[in-house]
């Protein structure tokens, strides 16, 4: 798979695509409530769904903030009275199932000089989780997670962040998402967005590429 860049006369050049990670890059393994209702204290399902409540509670408040998150859940733990332990808890929200297709996607991309960025909304444990363990760090030219940028998505100034920091306009960048809001909240920042969702398959992906600019093929062209 060789990825090109063409550009027509009327078709801005994409120089740069922007990736979420949830849904478009990877999934989780388990879902959260599932994986938490193998645990006795648990079987009750209103218990379960109040500490899911909880944990989204906590989740959200942490997107937009560096704050360690680790310690919040260990609090709520104790507050709630339960005996599961943060670690416990943590390993089931970083049980992630990355793309191996989309992966080498990525991986081509960047060979044919089109910078590729991850833009994602995370709390600070789960962000570092994916950028050091599942590779993101090298995968990526850079990783913008709102924790540390101090902003989440879908707020159009999350965008503009991204585009002052590397320098490219919203005509040169395509924003790919699978969240309905956040592909608007892109284009009213003045950038390319498509949905997409990893289950669609790398093909879709591809396809949604080629729309703006960037195709994919097997052989090389002369003069390439």
């Amino acid at each position: 798979m060789c990825c090109r860049v063409m550009g027509g006369a009327n078709m801005p050049i994409v120089r740069a695509v922007l990736f979420d990670a949830d849904g478009v890059l990877q999934s989780p393994t388990i879902r959260w409530r599932a994986a938490l209702a193998k645990h006795e204290e648990f079987a009750i399902d209103t218990v379960l769904s109040t500490f899911v409540a909880e944990l989204a509670r906590i989740e959200t408040e942490h997107l937009e903030t560096e704050r360690d998150f680790s310690s919040a859940l260990a609090r709520l733990l104790v507050n709630l009275g339960m005996r599961i332990n943060a670690t416990t808890v943590l390993a089931i929200l970083n049980a992630i199932d990355c793309d191996p297709e989309i992966f080498n996607l990525v991986r081509q991309l960047k060979k044919n000089d089109i910078q590729c960025y991850l833009a994602s909304n995370q709390q600070q444990h789960r962000a570092r989780h994916m950028s050091n363990a599942l590779g993101y760090s090298t995968l990526f030219d850079k990783e913008f997670y709102s924790c540390q940028i101090g902003i989440a998505k879908p707020k159009v100034a999350f965008f503009r962040y991204i585009m002052h920091e590397i320098h490219e306009t919203g005509d040169e960048l395509l924003f790919i998402d699978d969240r309905a809001e956040n592909v608007v909240a892109a284009r009213q920042a003045g950038l390319h967005a498509e949905i997409f969702e990893r289950s669609q398959g790398v093909g879709v992906l591809e396809d949604l590429l080629a729309r703006h600019g960037i195709t994919s093929a097997s052989t090389s062209t002369p003069g390439d």
